[in-house]
């Protein structure tokens, strides 16, 4: 995962360390969507109510704002599908973007 990527996905949740220690032994995405299902109630709140832009090239202002389209979504259905099948879904996305 593109460094860039991790960095703007930590923005977007949170500083916590808990985000940062995860972030940082990952290769893919599981961890976002751990991080957020246990913290559900507070991001639901927050992606509803942020606006957030991301610097960097297109495609990954591209990546991660459909990130948070898709965690936004999730979080919406109650986080019905696990963290494994979330990560299957946006590892297929990242590598169809990035494969270049």
């Amino acid at each position: 995962m593109k460094a860039e990527i991790k960095n703007a996905i930590l923005k977007t949740l949170s500083d916590d360390a808990t985000a940062t220690e995860l972030c940082d032994t990952a290769e893919d995405f599981p961890w976002v969507f751990y991080y957020v299902k246990s913290n559900a109630q507070q991001l639901s709140t927050r992606f509803k109510a942020e606006i957030y832009n991301t610097t960097g090239d297109y495609k990954t202002a591209f990546f991660v704002h459909g990130l948070r389209a898709i965690i936004a979504t999730w979080l919406d259905h109650g986080c019905a599908d696990s963290p494994e099948r979330m990560n299957e879904i946006v590892i297929k996305e990242y590598k169809k973007l990035f494969s270049e």
